[in-house]
C-alpha cells in the first residue's frame, strides 16, 4: 500500500532537489529552479512566521510560544519545530530530524531517517541555494531557509540596534 500524495510531492519531484531564492530577508525571497525560472515566493511576515506560496500551493509557518514552530501546507499541519536556532528537533512525515543553525557561514542543515535537507547562502543573505531529498525534504528545505534568514536579520538588527 503506498501513502497518499502530499501537497508538496508534485513540486518536489519538478525540482529534483534543488531550488535558489533570492531577495531581502526581512521582506521575503522568490524562489527559483535549477533552469532559473521562478516557482513561488516566501513571504516574512515579521517574527511570527511567514507565507509560502508555489506552484498553485501555499503554506504558513507559526511561531509558537518558545522556541516553538509549526508549518501548515494547504492547511494540514506538516512540521513541527522544537528548540533554539544551534540545535533543533524538526517532526514532520512521522520522522524526527535533527536540524542546526550555523548563522556565520549562513548554513542550515537537516537530517532524518528518511532524508536531508540543506541551505546555504552568500555572505549578505541575499542568495540562497537549497538541495534536498526524502519526502519531507521540501518543507524542511523551505523552513530551514526561513528559519536561517530570520534568524540572521534579527542578529543584525540587534548588531545595529535597530
Amino acid at each position: 500500500m503506498t501513502s497518499p500524495a502530499k501537497p508538496w510531492s508534485g513540486l518536489s519531484r519538478e525540482l529534483g532537489g534543488r531550488f535558489a531564492a533570492r531577495g531581502l530577508p526581512p521582506a521575503g525571497f522568490s524562489l527559483f529552479r535549477t533552469d532559473g525560472r521562478e516557482f513561488g515566493h516566501l513571504r516574512m511576515e515579521g517574527p511570527g512566521g511567514a507565507r509560502l506560496t508555489a506552484a498553485k500551493t501555499s503554506a504558513t509557518v507559526e511561531r509558537k510560544p518558545g522556541e516553538r514552530y509549526a508549518m501548515l501546507w494547504e492547511g494540514t499541519g506538516v512540521l513541527s519545530v522544537e528548540g533554539p536556532a544551534g540545535g533543533f528537533r524538526v517532526l514532520g512525515c512521522g520522522e524526527a530530524w535533527e536540524a542546526k543553525l550555523r548563522l556565520l557561514r549562513n548554513a542550515a542543515s537537516a537530517r532524518g531517517p528518511g532524508g536531508w535537507a540543506q541551505v546555504e547562502g552568500d555572505l549578505a543573505g541575499l542568495r540562497y541555494g537549497a538541495r534536498f531529498e526524502g519526502e519531507c525534504g521540501l518543507p524542511v528545505a523551505l523552513f530551514l531557509l526561513y528559519r536561517l534568514s530570520a534568524a540572521r536579520s534579527r542578529a543584525f538588527l540587534l548588531q545595529t540596534g535597530g
